[in-house]
């Protein structure tokens, strides 16, 4: 099996027998064993990163913005895939960067990017520094669109990863009954829905 870099599928070759008509019970386990092995064997340079990493790589954009430190999504995968080498796939790279022309407009602002990266290998972490970059109105609390925006980015990652609306959110999560969901209880509830313990 082989694969080009930063294009892991598109070179990895089947072995089925020579033949015209293959039952779906042959295909399917070749497909799963060659997603087995693609999944072991695919190299992942995914790390914590510097902040300073991050702004280096951020630097080397056509769309950066110096003053004030951002770039726009239309550099996103490659800032992302080729500059600081993440490993992902293409359809994790087309929900961040709806998410990014989303909430954000358009512009991936450092002082939010930079975080995020700095916290990959520590999943709570990372969904606390999401689910507050995700509060664009800054008020401290996740309302419907910055919850399906959450649950988004989540099930890409896990597709397993339960579906649940907003109303039923707002009932388990809200711990204190103030009928809002503040952005701590967000993210004790996002971390049970995906079976961690803070």
């Amino acid at each position: 099996m082989t694969w080009e870099r930063n294009n892991y599928f598109s070179a990895v070759h089947f072995q089925l027998p020579e033949r015209s008509v293959f039952s779906f019970k042959e295909v399917s386990t070749e497909i799963y064993t060659v997603l087995l092995k693609v999944r072991k064997e695919m190299p992942s340079n995914n790390h914590k990163y510097e902040a300073a990493e991050v702004e280096a790589a951020f630097q080397k954009m056509s769309t950066y913005n110096p003053t004030e430190k951002c770039i726009k999504v239309s550099d996103f995968e490659e800032m992302l895939v080729k500059t600081l080498n993440y490993a992902s796939t293409p359809e994790q790279v087309a929900t961040y960067k709806a998410m990014w022309a989303g909430p954000f407009g358009g512009v991936i602002p450092l002082e939010v990017f930079a975080p995020i990266m700095g916290a990959v290998s520590d999943d709570v972490e990372l969904m606390r520094i999401f689910i507050t970059a995700i509060d664009k109105d800054k008020n401290g609390f996740i309302d419907a669109d910055e919850f399906k925006t959450v649950v988004l980015v989540l099930l890409i990652h896990n597709p397993n990863f339960p579906k649940v609306d907003y109303d039923k959110f707002v009932v388990e999560a809200d711990t204190d009954h103030d009928g809002r969901i503040s952005i701590d209880e967000a993210v004790v509830w996002f971390a049970k829905q995906a079976g961690r313990m803070l």
